[in-house]
């Protein structure tokens, strides 16, 4: 929020007081509040003091408010998103990861690679939590990408298994989903290793990305 939301969120606070009768918030408390909150959007917010109205029975405190933002954005906690970052350091792996935690490997897969891994956790969670919370004032949704391994046996289950974690989509994942695949990945090895004509009915996406896979292996 900025300060043309202001307005809006001491009503918020304001009614939210009245719903539990409480009085209205003192100009201290609203500061305080506004020191916890203001880094996410104002929509946001509203949605947050919503869900609490639904069931909860007290009046919230700005870190109440703060959790059920934070759970509900979908962007892991550092240390989760930490776990993450690190699978993308074997080029096998097929991974999905957020814009935030990409970017912050960017700059701790150095320090990571020198051997450091103290050193590399403590840039990547201090880079990933300055991008989360600019995200997050920016009112900007988290975003899910997948990042395609060379192991072409276990990209199809790694991909399935996103899609049941709710982290992309089936739509998205059809688009990158190998079909064709027979004998524990034979085929699809054939088409990386042995140059086997790419199968018309792979998607455009599908067919893309195994091009992508067979220079990086030349």
């Amino acid at each position: 929020m900025n300060s043309t939301d202001m307005g809006k969120f001491v009503e918020l606070l304001n009614s939210t007081a009245g719903v539990y009768g409480r009085a209205k918030a003192s100009d201290s408390e609203i500061q305080m509040w506004w020191a916890v909150l203001s880094q996410y959007g104002y929509n946001t917010v509203l949605k947050a003091f919503t869900k609490h109205l639904a069931s909860g029975e007290r009046m919230p405190v700005p870190a109440h408010i703060k959790s059920i933002l934070d759970s509900a954005d979908g962007r892991p906690a550092a240390d989760e998103a930490w776990s993450f970052a690190i699978l993308s350091d074997n080029e096998q792996d097929t991974i999905a990861w957020t814009d935030e935690i990409s970017s912050a490997w960017e700059i701790a897969k150095v320090i990571y690679r020198d051997g450091d891994d103290s050193g590399a956790r403590m840039s990547f969670r201090a880079t990933y939590e300055r991008l989360v919370q600019g995200a997050r004032q920016a009112g900007i949704p988290v975003k899910w990408s997948v990042s395609l391994g060379l192991d072409v046996n276990t990209r199809n289950e790694a991909i399935t298994s996103f899609v049941a974690s709710g982290l992309i989509t089936q739509r998205k994942a059809d688009t990158l989903l190998l079909t064709g695949t027979t004998r524990g990945g034979e085929d699809l090895k054939a088409l990386v290793f042995e140059g086997k004509e790419i199968p018309s009915k792979m998607s455009a996406a599908a067919k893309t990305e195994m091009q992508k896979i067979r220079d990086m292996m030349r």
